[in-house]
């Protein structure tokens, strides 16, 4: 495996944050394993779009010093929310990393996404966020709330919060990726004390029971 530094104050072009990178990680082991088809950036929707109400904007002439004329004043603006990744599954990731939000499934069967089956095949969309977001101190973890709420409701879309790392998290609940396990910026074995470090391969064997069986599904 080729390292890379990772650097706080440079990162891959298009990626905002070094979560983003944690978890591009993770998908690109699972992609090489053949469990993820592809992952892309996700595309902007509007929430909410914005409000004018009608007013009158006093536009002068000379002759009309006075001159009102039908305008508009906006009074709120459009919400608009960006999503980090869309994640096309392959159909063996099915239960084993994904559950399919529209089929009834066992509850016994634990995964960390929820996907939807379309038309180029099973979707995830991701929202990924830092540590500090499950401890509810920044303003995000009060607003994703609403707004995974209004995906549903206006794009029928559900929107998985992913954070890479710490207690409860993505490589907790997953697997921690080979990347991972060597530091940021020098080759060298990251110490990681908050989560028992499992591989995909450790993962996907002990977990793959409750996988995609293909006699069972159309």
């Amino acid at each position: 495996m080729l390292f890379e530094p990772l650097h706080a104050k440079k990162l891959p072009p298009g990626i905002d944050s070094k979560e983003e990178v944690y978890f591009e990680w993770w998908l690109t082991e699972l992609y090489a394993l053949g469990y993820v088809k592809k992952f892309s950036r996700a595309i902007k929707y509007v929430l909410l779009n914005k409000v004018d109400i009608p007013c009158l904007k006093l536009k002068p002439t000379k002759k009309e010093p006075n001159r009102l004329l039908p305008s508009t004043k906006n009074i709120l603006k459009s919400w608009t929310y960006t999503p980090d990744y869309n994640i096309i599954w392959e159909k063996k990731a099915l239960n084993l990393f994904f559950k399919d939000i529209d089929t009834p499934t066992d509850v016994s069967i634990s995964t960390y996404f929820y996907a939807r089956n379309t038309v180029n095949g099973y979707l995830s969309v991701v929202d990924v966020k830092p540590i500090q977001f499950r401890a509810g101190v920044t303003s995000t973890s009060v607003k994703f709330p609403h707004i995974q709420k209004l995906m549903m409701s206006v794009y029928d879309i559900y929107i998985n919060k992913s954070c890479p790392t710490g207690k409860g998290s993505l490589y907790q609940k997953t697997f921690t990726p080979q990347r991972y396990l060597l530091q940021d910026v020098a080759p060298k074995k990251r110490k990681i004390s908050q989560w028992p470090v499992y591989s995909a391969g450790n993962f996907i064997k002990e977990n793959s029971k409750q996988s995609y069986d293909p006699t069972t599904i159309n």
